[in-house]
C-alpha cells in the first residue's frame, strides 16, 4: 500500500459521517469485510453491499452512533485503521464507547 491509500481511507472516513457512500465507494467488488470472532454474530461479510448493510444495522442500534478514526496506518499491503465508535444503545440506554482496528479491506481504487 501507499501514502495514496492511508489519504484516501482518511478523505473517506471524514467524510462518511455525512456521507456513508463515501467509505462504501473506495470497497473493492470482492471485499471481505471479517469480523470472524469479534462479536456473538460474528461473520465474514462479501462485497459493498453486505459490508453496508452490516454498518447500517450496527449504527441502527445506537442513538447518535459516532465514529473518528484515531489512527489509519500504511501496513505494507493494507492500510490498519484504529476507529473509535460510541453512542446509547437503544435498547438498554446504555452509553457505549469503545476503540478497535477495523478489519482489513481491499480498495477498488
Amino acid at each position: 500500500m501507499s501514502e495514496a491509500h492511508v489519504e484516501t481511507i482518511e478523505r473517506a472516513l471524514s467524510a462518511a459521517p455525512s456521507n456513508p457512500e463515501a467509505l462504501f465507494d473506495i470497497l473493492h467488488e470482492d471485499v471481505e469485510w471479517d469480523y470472524v470472532g469479534a462479536f456473538p454474530e460474528s461473520t465474514t461479510y462479501h462485497g459493498p453491499d453486505a459490508v453496508r448493510g452490516f454498518f447500517r444495522n450496527w449504527a441502527g442500534a445506537f442513538d447518535g452512533f459516532g465514529f473518528e478514526a484515531e489512527e489509519v496506518l500504511d501496513a505494507g499491503d493494507s492500510v490498519a485503521v484504529c476507529l473509535r465508535q460510541w453512542g446509547r444503545g437503544k435498547e438498554t440506554g446504555a452509553m457505549v464507547e469503545n476503540a478497535e482496528q477495523l478489519p482489513r479491506a481491499t480498495l477498488s481504487k
